[in-house]
């Protein structure tokens, strides 16, 4: 009989998947419990940004650890590039929006 993935325990790639939710969750509350409340695109990219920097961390520590050191470079270099490619894509959605206003 097979025992449930949670049991089991989880692979590298699910650790950092529930470290970026861990991160995403966090961020987005603290900003979403701010005074004044922010608007809820703000909230989406602190908590995308928070769960980015929360899991390329976690991946950077546990190389550092197996004395990975290139691995730990490239979890550094992947983390930054995905907040890159977060504040494009959400800049590129405002774009996007603006154009639909002006137009409609």
């Amino acid at each position: 009989m097979k025992r449930p993935q949670s049991i089991r325990g989880a692979g590298p790639g699910d650790q950092l998947t529930n470290q970026f939710v861990r991160g995403a969750t966090a961020a987005g509350l603290l900003l979403a419990m701010q005074p004044p409340r922010a608007s809820g695109k703000a909230v989406l990219r602190h908590a995308l940004r928070g769960g980015t920097a929360l899991a390329a961390g976690v991946a950077t520590a546990n190389a550092v650890q197996r004395r990975a050191y290139g691995e730990a470079l490239l979890s550094v270099a992947l983390g930054a590039a995905g907040l890159a490619a977060i504040d494009y894509v959400l800049n590129q959605q405002c774009l996007i929006s603006e154009k639909d206003r002006k137009n409609g």
